[in-house]
C-alpha cells in the first residue's frame, strides 16, 4: 500500500530530474497528454516551455491551468501529480530559461552541444500555481 509524501517529500521528489507527463483540457475531446521538461520550485511553482507555434500553447492559453504527473518508474515506484491555474505567460529568454532547463536535463557538455546546434525558435514559459496534489510512494 502506498503512502502519502509529506510536503517536504513531494518537493524534494520534484525537484529531482524526471521527465513530467502534462495534461491539458481540450474541448470536446480527451485531454491532451504529453510529456515535458519542467522545472519546480516551491516559491513560485511548476515551470514548462513550450514553443510558441504548437498546439499545446493555444490548449494551454484557452485553460489557463494544467496538470502534471511525475513519476518514478523504477522500484520503489513514486508519483506526484498536481494541478492549477497558470499564473504566468511570458517569452522564452533562452540565455536564461532555456539554458536553465537544458543543462538540468542534458548535463553541462551535452546541454552546450544541444544549445550550440539547436535551430532558434520562440518559446514560451509558463509557470502553474499548485493547488491539488496527488502522491504516492510505494518505499
Amino acid at each position: 500500500m502506498p503512502k502519502r509524501m509529506s510536503i517536504s517529500e513531494r518537493e524534494s521528489f520534484l525537484s529531482e530530474v524526471q521527465v513530467g507527463i502534462v495534461g491539458i483540457d481540450e474541448k470536446k475531446r480527451s485531454p491532451r497528454i504529453v510529456p515535458l521538461w519542467y522545472s519546480f520550485d516551491p516559491n513560485i511553482g511548476i515551470t514548462i516551455i513550450v514553443k510558441e507555434s504548437s498546439k499545446k500553447l493555444k490548449l494551454l492559453k484557452l485553460a489557463m491551468r494544467f496538470s502534471i504527473c511525475v513519476q518514478k518508474a523504477t522500484l520503489p515506484y513514486k508519483h506526484v501529480s498536481v494541478q492549477g491555474p497558470i499564473v504566468d505567460i511570458r517569452p522564452c529568454d533562452d540565455l536564461i530559461d532555456l539554458s536553465k532547463m537544458v543543462y538540468r536535463y542534458m548535463g553541462d557538455v551535452a546541454g552546450t552541444d544541444y544549445l550550440n546546434e539547436r535551430s532558434p525558435e520562440k518559446s514560451v514559459v509558463l509557470v502553474m500555481r499548485p493547488e491539488k496534489w496527488i502522491t504516492a510512494d510505494y518505499t
